[in-house]
């Protein structure tokens, strides 16, 4: 029984160490340089930022340039919308 569970546990030990081969070279072979980007209820592309806001939450749903999310205006405006109601 014991012998069954070691052997076990050695076939998933290996099979998880082949899957992480193979998913690093599918990632690097196609999706190098992709990035999420955010759909509407209708599918279409939002070109925007997009936030959503709670009680005690912010969060960005959509940054439609990595170097769009360093830009100060954002930063003000993120920091706007967070300053009060969450420091409360």
């Amino acid at each position: 029984m014991l012998a069954d569970s070691l052997i076990e546990a050695q076939r998933l030990w290996i099979l998880r160490g082949e899957l992480n081969k193979l998913l690093s070279q599918v990632f690097l072979l196609r999706f190098h340089g992709k990035r999420a980007q955010a759909v509407d209820k209708d599918g279409k592309l939002v070109e925007d930022f997009r936030f959503a806001k709670g009680e005690r939450w912010l969060h960005m749903l959509n940054a439609p340039s990595p170097a769009a999310t360093a830009c100060l205006a954002i930063g003000e405006y993120i920091a706007s919308q967070a300053r009060d109601p969450l420091i409360s």
